[in-house]
């Protein structure tokens, strides 16, 4: 079978994995991003005060579920990047790109109260990129070109169609299946014409899995704990070590409830989540004749839940990151040593609203 590579923009996925500042050094890392959490406010949710006995009372925070019910969510994410490359010659790369995504979650089946099974589906898509001046479109439903539809089949192969995942009313996400329809549009739009075998098909169900669908859904459905919560109740979570370059990355998140405030007639809950972060790996590698020397990554992050108590699902949540990336490059030549550096700072913004 003609292999396959799920890209599913990489990058931005570590971002979605990291919903806050991933440094200790939290004050000095916000400064450094020029991102003051106290910014990232409910912005365009036209909120009100609560009576003071309603906000200082203490809540479940429990996604609400209901059989038959329908609801749509749209994801942003705005990515900018300025890379040095310095070598015999220096120039800059400049790459600017806004996704936006429109996805239906539909409620199948409630088990007991502490389980649902839901379907989602993506329903619409578009992407506005400048890489040097080069800009880039994307609108689902009207691309025809089958050259086009190739170039953007990580969205083409998810439109339109459905894939199921069981969550608890906690939000942990259980598991996400029936995904395999959306293989075989992957497969289709690659021109594969050699079927994968089954074991072939269960890996890149898992990529798709692990590296789109899970992070995508935990920026709408994340996971909260399973105790009565009020202003300035706090608690955290240890998330999976991410695979970054040479590096494996791990976080612990801290979240706090900071506010209480009421939208329409249900109450809001706003979260603010911080993190501590670790980085192991090789700064020091050789591939193909090239040495690298790595400076280990770092990042810094503010983000925003708010929850909505009465609907039992998250209104907003916003998350704003920064990474800076450098790496040194050495290489024997018939001509003698030949050396290079690049230097890369990566903003990137995510939002998820509920419509």
């Amino acid at each position: 079978m003609k292999k396959i590579v799920l890209p599913f923009f990489t990058l931005l996925l570590l971002f979605t994995f990291i919903s806050c500042d991933s440094n200790s050094e939290n004050k000095e890392k916000k400064e450094e991003a020029g991102e003051n959490i106290e910014a990232l406010g409910t912005q365009d949710l036209p909120v009100a005060n609560l009576s003071e006995s309603e906000k200082n009372s203490e809540y479940n925070f429990y996604y609400k579920f209901k059989q038959g019910e329908t609801f749509k969510y749209r994801v942003s994410t705005v990515t900018e990047s300025l890379r040095d490359i310095v070598s015999d010659t220096s120039f800059t790369n400049n790459f600017n790109q806004n996704i936006s995504k429109t996805l239906e979650f539909n409620t199948l089946n409630i088990f007991g109260d502490t389980l649902a099974e839901l379907s989602c589906v993506l329903t619409s898509a578009s992407i506005d990129a400048d890489v040097n001046g080069e800009k880039i479109s994307y609108k689902s439903g009207t691309v025809q070109d089958s050259t086009e539809l190739k170039k953007f089949y990580e969205f083409e192969s998810l439109l339109n169609n459905p894939f199921k995942i069981k969550v608890t009313k906690n939000g942990k996400v259980l598991e996400i299946y029936d995904v395999g329809n959306i293989i075989d549009k992957m497969l289709e739009l690659n021109g594969v014409q050699v079927a994968p075998t089954p074991k072939e098909k269960i890996t890149l169900q898992n990529q798709m899995i692990e590296n789109m669908l899970r992070p995508l859904i935990q920026q709408i459905i994340k996971e909260l704990p399973d105790k009565k919560m009020k202003i300035d109740s706090d608690w955290e979570k240890e998330l999976a070590p991410v695979q970054f370059m040479t590096f494996s990355i791990g976080y612990t998140n801290h979240y706090k409830v900071v506010d209480m405030k009421k939208l329409g007639d249900d109450k809001i809950a706003t979260i603010e989540d911080s993190a501590s972060s670790t980085v192991e790996g090789d700064t020091s590698v050789s591939r193909s004749g090239v040495n690298y020397s790595f400076t280990k990554p770092t990042a810094s992050a503010n983000g925003k839940i708010f929850f909505n108590i009465d609907k039992g699902l998250i209104q907003k949540s916003i998350t704003k990151t920064r990474m800076n990336i450098k790496y040194k490059m050495e290489m024997i030549t018939q001509t003698g040593l030949r050396t290079g550096s690049v230097t890369e700072k990566i903003i990137t913004n995510n939002t998820a609203e509920l419509l």
